[in-house]
């Protein structure tokens, strides 16, 4: 009998025990306000799957004692943490509670979180219209700083160089992850406005840097080139040359012949002009044609210029007519007399250059005596042409002996 009476007492107690457990640990699990500071403690420490389950626990508990604001911060963090582990549904979330809690204190960096998102999802048209709804003095410097990387980002993509400029300025002389960014953004902009001087600048902040080094030295050669100072492209253009790509290699030939042509070293310029003739597919401009035939020339390579030359005469302009003068000496150094002569009249002709003019009328009537079916009539009057137009020429003594003779 004693013995079942103590049997009863104890399991009693137990009872007791157990109930009296659950009881303080429902007290705890029911408590939404531990429930949530836990979670900003998780979120604090970017443990986000964590973080993430314990703030779903207070958004959508529905005991009496709920606090509606606690649970509308709950459900945004959650969305965050959703965007910080990069799931599907992290911008719907967001716009969610955009949706359904305008009013909440939060709403502006709900809107800095979802211009993030969407621009990590490459959505800049849409990241920018969030961008937009963000009151900025109410970021943190950090988050301020990518805003205006982003943002500036956003508008560039749209076009907007001008804003986009102004806000990568806000991010260019300081120290952040994004900066970098801004600088190389910043100087493409002044590259593309000519801004040569602040093109310079920035790209030179970040040459260095593995992943802008290998576009920026293609910047800074073209920089180079166009302000004419040849040294500084080619100590930077020929070792990047051997570094390229095929599709990469016929422009930085052209540009690397081109500074060697204004150089005058031809024969360096020569097998540059010459790989680029092979590669390049796109059709080569006259003023391209005109230097790699005159880098022939130069080089005594009469018959490889003689294309090039009459590639340039396709318009009436004073390249066409120096491509003429020299067309006429081709020629002659490949015994094509009556072509010479021919090139000679088109040079005389065109009349842009008045020294180019003289000497290639001089040189038709030279010509014109040697092949025209009727030489003596034709070169009787190119000479008497020669004299009147220029009776005070280099050579007009010289045009008086032949028609003495």
């Amino acid at each position: 009998m004693n013995n079942t009476f103590q049997h009863v007492i104890i399991t009693l107690l137990l009872v007791c025990l157990m109930l009296t457990g659950r009881t303080q640990q429902t007290a705890a699990y029911d408590d939404p306000s531990a429930s949530y500071e836990a979670a900003m403690s998780l979120f604090q420490k970017e443990q986000y799957g964590a973080a993430a389950r314990s703030f779903d626990k207070v958004a959508n508990y529905n005991g009496t004692d709920a606090d509606d604001l606690m649970q509308a911060r709950a459900r945004y963090y959650s969305a965050v943490c959703a965007l910080e582990l990069q799931h599907d549904d992290a911008g719907y979330r967001i716009n969610e509670f955009i949706t359904e809690y305008p009013g909440n204190s939060l709403i502006n960096r709900a809107y800095y979180q979802l211009g993030r998102y969407r621009f990590g999802k490459r959505q800049y048209k849409s990241a920018l219209e969030a961008f937009e709804q963000v009151e900025v003095p109410e970021l943190n410097r950090d988050e301020r700083t990518e805003y205006y990387y982003k943002k500036g980002y956003c508008h560039y993509q749209a076009g907007e160089e001008n804003r986009a400029k102004a806000s990568f300025a806000k991010v260019i002389s300081g120290n952040s992850p994004y900066t970098a960014y801004a600088q190389y953004y910043y100087a493409v902009i002044a590259f593309e406005e000519a801004d040569y001087s602040t093109a310079e600048q920035y790209f030179t902040l970040v040459k260095d840097n593995r992943e802008f080094n290998k576009s920026v030295t293609t910047y800074l050669t073209q920089i180079y080139h166009q302000r004419g100072e040849y040294e500084k492209m080619l100590a930077l253009a020929e070792p990047a040359y051997e570094n390229s790509s095929s599709k990469e290699k016929p422009a930085l030939a052209l540009m690397i012949g081109d500074s060697w042509y204004r150089k005058n070293e031809y024969s360096k310029a020569l097998p540059y002009f010459e790989f680029y003739e092979r590669t390049s597919r796109r059709s080569m401009g006259r003023e391209e044609a005109y230097e790699i035939a005159y880098t022939y020339y130069t080089l005594e390579d009469y018959r490889s210029a003689i294309p090039n030359f009459q590639e340039v005469t396709r318009e009436e302009d004073e390249l066409a007519q120096n491509a003429y003068y020299h067309l006429g000496f081709c020629y002659l150094a490949t015994d094509q007399k009556k072509y010479a002569a021919g090139a000679f009249s088109s040079a005389y002709k065109l009349d842009f250059d008045k020294t180019i003019s003289e000497d290639a009328l001089f040189n038709y009537a030279k010509l014109t005596m040697e092949v025209a079916s009727d030489p003596y009539n034709s070169a009787i009057t190119a000479l008497e042409d020669y004299i009147a137009k220029y009776p005070d020429g280099q050579r007009t003594e010289e045009a008086y002996s032949y028609l003495a003779s």
